[in-house]
């Protein structure tokens, strides 16, 4: 399972959690709680932890995104859909 933190990656007093092992509320799509293993989303996350330990309210605003290359070919993705939404993907 995944660690549930809030806006500021507090996942309980004095203890911050960030990156892919926590689900947090993402603003994109209405503060649904969700887990993204992105290396963006991840430092994102540790900023807004250091942020939240010194008591700055904070929180990611963000929009997740990836790309990867294999085969010749590119796949490029930005955004996040709500999780009842059909996904496709065209090629």
């Amino acid at each position: 399972g995944n660690i549930a933190v809030d806006k500021g990656m507090k996942a309980a007093d004095d203890v911050y959690a960030g990156g892919d092992i926590v689900e947090f509320p993402l603003a994109l799509i209405d503060d649904e709680s969700v887990n993204i293993g992105h290396w963006q989303i991840a430092c994102a996350h540790g900023r807004v932890a250091a942020e939240s330990m010194l008591g700055i309210e904070s929180k990611f605003n963000g929009v997740p995104f990836f790309w990867t290359q294999m085969f010749g070919k590119s796949l490029r993705y930005c955004g996040q859909t709500e999780h009842s939404l059909p996904r496709k993907m065209n090629h």
